[in-house]
């Protein structure tokens, strides 16, 4: 099963590769008492342009929504470059096993966490955006920009996103990522969305890793983390929440 995803300007090409049977089924997850099932997917990179090597990443997604994201990681040492004296007749790929189990391993230890971090309700929106860099307009800007127009849309679009799945699974992390892997995986078409999926997917993975560590800490501060986050990100915007007003 495949799945082929380009940008507008035709430079470069994503696809997914999956097999109908892949599954992880993560059924100590208590998702609505339910068994959790994701599927673990290789995304192809290449592009026409040389503007990017042939390359292999390890994704994941869920199986009820196909809400995905992307791991950085080394299970697949292989890339080629558009260099005619590096292309080979055949090409070898070394896929590491062992670090692919311990990845299934650490994936699951990545939802659970993220199941028992709470997130009040009128954050979940809020915090999802900060983690993909959806940035309001420069305050500045007259109120009559078509920008503002763009930026309350796309405050409705995560808003209704965070509402179904803080119903879905609960006002926790969990649904944070929920919220984000499917406005990764589907980015929304507005002018503030400025990545395209592969680069949202990948924002979403890096997330996952680093937050699901931390949040554990003993002296883990959930304000303090979102605070980082948006200055990493460069993010100065209003909060976005559940009940979120057009300007």
């Amino acid at each position: 099963m495949a799945s082929v995803d380009a940008p507008s300007t035709g430079g470069t090409c994503f696809i997914d590769l999956a097999h109908n049977s892949a599954a992880l089924d993560f059924s100590g997850l208590a998702a609505n008492d339910k068994p959790e099932v994701f599927g673990p997917f290789v995304r192809v990179t290449n592009s026409y342009n040389r503007t990017r090597a042939l390359c292999f990443d390890i994704g994941y997604s869920r199986k009820v929504c196909k809400n995905g994201l992307i791991l950085r990681s080394s299970l697949i040492s292989f890339k080629m470059s558009h260099q005619r004296r590096e292309i080979q007749e055949a090409v070898k790929f070394e896929i590491a096993h062992d670090k692919l189990a311990k990845q299934k391993q650490e994936f699951e230890a990545f939802l659970g966490r993220l199941q028992a971090c709470p997130i009040s309700t009128t954050a979940i929106a809020g915090f999802a955006s900060d983690v993909l860099g959806f940035q309001a307009p420069s305050a500045n800007l007259p109120a009559a920009d078509t920008r503002w127009a763009a930026w309350s849309a796309l405050a409705e679009v995560v808003a209704a996103a965070s509402g179904r799945y803080e119903k879905e699974l609960g006002a926790n992390a969990y649904a944070v990522l929920n919220v984000v892997t499917e406005l990764a995986s589907r980015p929304p078409d507005n002018m503030l969305v400025r990545r395209d999926r592969h680069a949202l997917q990948r924002r979403a993975g890096e997330w996952v890793s680093d937050f699901s560590s931390k949040c554990v800490e003993d002296k883990f501060d959930l304000g303090q983390y979102i605070a980082a986050l948006k200055e990493r990100s460069g993010v100065s915007s209003p909060a976005i929440t559940a009940t979120s007003a057009r300007r």
